[in-house]
């Protein structure tokens, strides 16, 4: 095999880094007016001396060839209609591709592969996806819309997916979020393509992205005028020192940073000097954030471990006002690569940029284009507890990857690897597309209504803390912004609806929903993955818990009809208890958002014991008789109660405590006999450790009949509660 320009595995082993020695520091580049400009596309390219290494080597093995045909003759079809590509996809089996081989084409394929997640031995087999380009771009809906295409070019394009990649997704087991796609690299115009990245960022794509929102986005996206709390500073980059933000000329003229804390080394934990100035050193992403605020025409920068001041009341005012600080905020930078502060920004300084993948088969140039949402979730960034409400409340964002460089506001994303017509991505037929074109999107837009809150838990709950007592504080930015949103007040971190989708005195109600919350893993009905207790909170509380995995977190069903069976009472620290009806609700949410905390939920209803199996089955009543009827309902997927701290081996079972938190009105239904009437009771799960004088939140059960005779209560719609004593537990 003769010698060829691309190697992607010795390429990846070489360290594509700028000694500094050969830069000028970066605080005295400031300075320079000409050196802040960054380059342009065809500076770069010339300064550089790079472009995208391309394998020419003419040697495909047998297999490949078959694949080489099959993508030969999807371009030959583009060519005859740029427009519309007819071909609805097909798949082809890869289980030839090998990393070792001599075939460009197959070493090309395995490095455009989507992984399994995690070490996975032996390699799993691959499948090649064929499809028009902008059926990537209608998973968002478009279809749904009666949209048939946007209105621009087409091109033909593939993703390397693990074998039954398709099938898991249809049975509802996603499988790992695609790496990348294979695109042209350069295309006809008006049209989607691959797009040629360099070692350092084009800022010209980025101040386009910017520019293009600026003038067409309008309200959506355009600055916020939310109160700034008090002592809010920034850094001037350009002098390097600390100002007030109410001095600035325009109080949205400033850029946010969202980075990974860790590591020590020079300015890792220096704080500013007497004269405001911050240090000499910093750390290589704080550097790099600085030149790139100056570079995109700004002048102002807040970073959180410079611009918090350390007084206690004014901290926490400013950790309260989160959601204000990155939503006032002209663009946020996010530092999604490396895992500490001293990585520094890919492209921008001293840390360069791989070229992708791509090769030539026959007159067409292709390019692997890595995804941003991958790499984003992947990275020490994407697991951080303090970083889940940067991303989620930040006005615009710059994400920054080890591959590329992605853009995202209320209006549109786009992708540093992926060139598409900006205009024609957004609207089509004076329609709006800014939820249903998706480019692996990573962020969700909006999101932070009361019906939405739970989602956004789900995916904040697997992230890690260095110390677990801030999970409230780093989740308090999302529950402030979404009481202003939609008037969703939270109990200790627990969403409570807008009042406004309840009848009038219905405080009860609204908290029962609230406490109505259930965990699993992403499939429906598996346990997640390694739930724990996190006893710095409340089992009553998801705060209270924590998750190795991804994790569906379920609200209990809104029904205007549920009739709350209990009365609540919630302890202080102090001790005092007040009475949670509509008259107290709002001061006791109001204590508490000023500092006081509570540990204790008293609930009065029906109760009653049970035992539950090792495999998680109840396997009898304790001392009464279940005369309701409502146990007989608790079958599959009901039945299955997960016991997170364990049952100990020596025990056969354990007894749990079920109380009744309310029943749904009847509800008149047709069944397979007949009319009957239908009831839903919601049942807290509880524990008592040994020795404690309080019960631990399992888990809660909505309990639906389903319509057939055996799961339906008497004609008349009474629930009889014989057998379950009334009494108070108190929960922590």
């Amino acid at each position: 095999m003769g010698s060829s320009l691309f190697d992607f595995f010795t390429a990846r082993q070489k360290a594509r880094t700028v000694k500094p020695s050969q830069m000028p520091p970066l605080h005295q580049a400031h300075g320079s007016s000409g050196n802040l400009e960054g380059l342009d596309s065809e500076d770069q390219a010339e300064t550089d001396g790079t472009a995208n290494p391309v394998d020419t080597t003419d040697r495909l093995c047998h297999d490949c060839q078959n694949i080489d045909d099959i993508i030969q003759s999807a371009f030959k079809e583009w060519e005859k209609n740029p427009r519309r590509i007819d071909s609805d996809g097909s798949e082809h089996s890869l289980d030839h591709v090998s990393q070792r081989s001599s075939c460009r084409l197959c070493r090309f394929l395995f490095c455009a592969r989507t992984p399994l997640e995690g070490n996975t031995t032996p390699e799993p087999t691959y499948e090649l996806h064929m499809l028009p380009a902008k059926n990537k771009l209608q998973l968002g809906g478009i279809d749904y819309l009666g949209i048939p295409e946007f209105e621009f070019n087409d091109s033909p394009a593939c993703v390397v997916l693990p074998s039954g990649y398709q099938e898991r997704l249809y049975m509802g087991n996603p499988g790992p979020e695609p790496a990348g796609i294979i695109l042209p690299l350069t295309g006809h115009l008006n049209g989607i393509s691959g797009r040629a990245v360099h070692p350092r960022v084009d800022i010209s794509v980025v101040k386009e992205w910017l520019n293009f929102c600026d003038v067409t986005h309008g309200a959506i996206c355009g600055g916020v005028s939310d109160p700034m709390p008090a002592g809010f500073r920034v850094i001037d980059c350009s002098t390097r020192c600390l100002v007030l933000g109410e001095t600035l000329h325009n109080s949205q003229h400033y850029l946010t940073l969202s980075y990974v804390w860790g590591g020590t080394g020079a300015g890792e934990n220096e704080p500013p000097n007497t004269n405001n100035e911050i240090p000499k050193t910093l750390p290589h992403t704080i550097e790099d954030s600085i030149l790139l605020t100056l570079r995109l025409g700004y002048r102002y920068l807040w970073i959180d471990r410079y611009c918090i001041p350390q007084d206690h009341a004014i901290k926490e005012s400013q950790i309260q006002a989160m959601d204000s600080v990155y939503r006032n905020s002209a663009l946020t930078i996010i530092a999604a690569a490396g895992n500490n502060p001293h990585y520094g920004l890919p492209g921008i300084s001293t840390r360069l940029r791989e070229p992708y993948p791509s090769i030539t088969l026959g007159s067409h140039h292709l390019v692997f284009a890595p995804y941003a949402k991958r790499d984003t979730y992947g990275s020490t960034w994407g697991a951080r507890g303090w970083t889940y409400q940067e991303g989620l409340l930040a006005r615009r964002k710059l994400v920054f990857t080890d591959k590329t460089v992605y853009f995202q506001c209320s209006g549109m994303h786009a992708i540093e690897s992926i060139s598409v017509p900006l205009t024609k991505i957004t609207e089509f037929r004076d329609q709006k597309l800014t939820k249903r074109a998706d480019i692996s999107r990573v962020f969700p837009y909006g999101g932070i209504s009361d019906m939405e809150m739970y989602a956004r838990i789900g995916e904040y709950m697997p992230r890690k803390f260095t110390f677990e007592s801030d999970a409230l504080n780093a989740f308090r930015g999302v529950l402030s912004a979404s009481e202003r949103a939609s008037g969703c007040r939270s109990l200790l971190g627990l969403p409570l609806m807008s009042p406004q989708r309840y009848p009038r005195h219905a405080a009860l109600i609204r908290l029962i929903d609230s406490l109505a919350w259930d965990i699993s893993g992403v499939v429906l009905g598996t346990q997640p993955q390694g739930l724990e207790r996190r006893r710095l909170f409340p089992s009553w509380t998801w705060l209270g818990w924590r998750v190795q995995g991804p994790a569906s977190i379920g609200r209990g069903h809104y029904l205007k009809s549920r009739v709350p069976v209990v009365e609540v009472q919630v302890e202080f620290v102090d001790g005092t208890r007040v009475v949670w009806n509509s008259e107290t609700a709002e001061g006791i949410l109001d204590r508490a958002k000023h500092g006081e905390s509570y540990a204790f939920l008293l609930i009065q209803g029906p109760t009653l014991s049970a035992r539950i199996s090792q495999q998680g089955h109840f396997e009898g009543i304790n001392g009464s008789d279940d005369g309701a009827g409502i146990l007989k309902f608790i079958r599959e997927p009901y039945d299955v109660v997960w016991v997170p701290f364990g049952i100990p081996e020596e025990m056969e079972t354990v007894e749990l405590t079920l109380v009744v938190l309310a029943i749904e009105r009847q509800r008149r239904e047709r069944l397979s006999d007949g009319w009957g009437y239908l009831r839903t009771v919601t049942i807290l799960v509880l524990y008592q450790p040994e020795g404690a004088k309080h019960f631990e939140r399992v888990r809660v059960l909505t309990i639906a009949p389903s319509h057939d005779e055996n799961r339906r209560w008497n004609t008349e719609g009474s629930v009889d509660m014989k057998g379950w004593e009334r009494r108070t537990v108190r929960v922590g």
